[in-house]
């Protein structure tokens, strides 16, 4: 009689920890495990304190940041892109 594997996705951390230490050569649960390590890193965590006001003015500022990244990068390429074109114009004014 085989048994079921446990559903990783219900585990916690912990459970989940164990259940790898345990069954050390179940690649799915290894993996399972380093999924679960490695979701959200990216994530913001702010305290429970907070107030719904605090909160609307965190993410609104975590927006801001984004755009203002996004912004610097879009401006960086264009400013290579056009240092490439430019690049490009002096050699073919050279060739003539």
């Amino acid at each position: 009689m085989s048994m079921s594997k446990p559903n990783f996705d219900t585990m916690s951390k912990a459970e989940l920890r164990a259940y790898v230490i345990a069954h050390q050569d179940d690649q799915e649960a290894f993996y399972a495990l380093v999924d679960s390590l490695t979701a959200n890193q990216s994530a913001v965590k702010y305290p429970a304190s907070m107030t719904p006001q605090d909160i609307q003015k965190a993410v609104l500022e975590q927006i801001q940041k984004r755009n203002d990244e996004d912004s610097r990068r879009r401006f960086r390429k264009n400013i290579n892109e056009a240092s490439l074109e430019i690049g490009k114009s002096e050699v073919n004014l050279q060739d003539t």
